[in-house]
């Protein structure tokens, strides 16, 4: 068995085991197989087609049908109706033994042991070295193409035939296949595919690379406006700002205004004040006057003559009319201090 994906590395099966499987019941049976060719004869009936069908079921056989049963169960030994009277197995295992030590299977050991066993179920349980795996896995270490079942280098009953039988193009395609360029050319149709596929994106990826294009030449079309817009808030504060100074500025002058002929009224007042208090003064002093000249006149109202009487009534009445004036003065000064102060 040559493996095509490591060069001239070859797969050899070192040896495998078979237990409860078919015919070969419940010993467990060893065939160690040397390098070059091997070949297992015998007579009819001895099962060395037995011997293909376990290679082939632990290679992952998915068809019951091609080992030559109806289900999975039916390769488990059933036991035979003779003297012995030997009971049926609980299930049929093949372990195949891989010889590495050439690197041919992209595990690190230089033996690999396959295993799968069945139950009466029809379950079917793989193992690798020893450890549980699943087909899948088995599938992916040994490649179906190099190893699998399914390939052609297992050569089952009637397909000597069948290959006679076949047309120029199918067994060029057999050809093919086993040549390795059936598998270049699923590669390379693959590979055209994921081409399309990526020219595709390409395509998908220059649309949305002009919408970016598009995109970015519209938001540096915000983003100038946005500047245009802060230059011009800014413009617009700066503006306010100077507005408001040259108000401020004006409230202040007036304010000031307003307070020094605050000051220049109270100055006036405030002598007003002063001539108002030295009228009162005047005013008391012309009162104490009079008290004294009308004390006077009592005094001498009896001794003196009439003329004299005559000459202080005269007096008086001059000393009265300088009052009269004095408190009209007075009242017109009142009406001016009255006036400033609504003012």
């Amino acid at each position: 068995m040559k493996n095509r994906g490591y060069g001239s590395k070859v797969v050899h099966v070192s040896k495998f085991e078979m237990r409860g499987f078919k015919s070969f019941g419940h010993k467990k049976v060893s065939l160690p197989l040397s390098s070059g060719l091997t070949a297992i004869v015998g007579p009819n009936g001895s099962g060395k087609s037995n011997v293909v069908d376990a290679l082939s079921f632990a290679l992952g056989q998915m068809s019951s049908k091609t080992l030559r049963t109806s289900k999975f169960a039916e390769l488990i030994y059933h036991g035979e109706e003779d003297e012995d009277g030997k009971k049926p197995a609980p299930f049929a295992k093949v372990i195949i033994h891989f010889k590495n030590d050439d690197g041919a299977l992209p595990i690190d050991s230089e033996e690999v042991k396959i295993s799968r066993k069945v139950n009466h179920d029809g379950q079917s349980t793989y193992k690798l070295n020893g450890k549980r795996s699943s087909r899948q896995e088995i599938m992916e270490l040994i490649s179906e193409e190099i190893l699998g079942s399914g390939g052609h280098n297992f050569v089952m009953q009637g397909d000597v035939d069948q290959l006679i039988e076949m047309s120029s193009t199918e067994r060029r395609e057999i050809i093919d296949d086993l040549a390795g360029v059936a598998e270049f050319d699923e590669k390379k149709s693959k590979a055209l595919s994921e081409l399309e596929e990526v020219d595709t994106n390409l395509q998908s990826q220059e649309g949305a690379l002009e919408e970016l294009k598009d995109r970015i030449e519209k938001l540096d079309e915000e983003r100038k406006d946005a500047l245009k817009y802060q230059e011009l808030s800014s413009e617009l504060k700066e503006k306010k700002a100077k507005l408001t100074f040259l108000q401020v500025k004006n409230y202040q002058e007036k304010i000031e205004g307003i307070q020094d002929k605050i000051e220049n009224k109270d100055q006036k007042i405030e002598k007003l004040e002063g001539k108002k208090e030295k009228i009162e003064e005047k005013k008391s002093d012309l009162k104490d006057k009079l008290e004294e000249e009308k004390e006077l006149l009592r005094e001498k109202e009896e001794s003196e003559a009439v003329s004299i009487a005559e000459r202080i009534s005269s007096k008086v009445q001059t000393l009265k009319e300088q009052l009269k004036e004095e408190e009209n003065g007075l009242e017109a000064l009142k009406d001016d201090i009255s006036e400033m102060e609504e003012e």
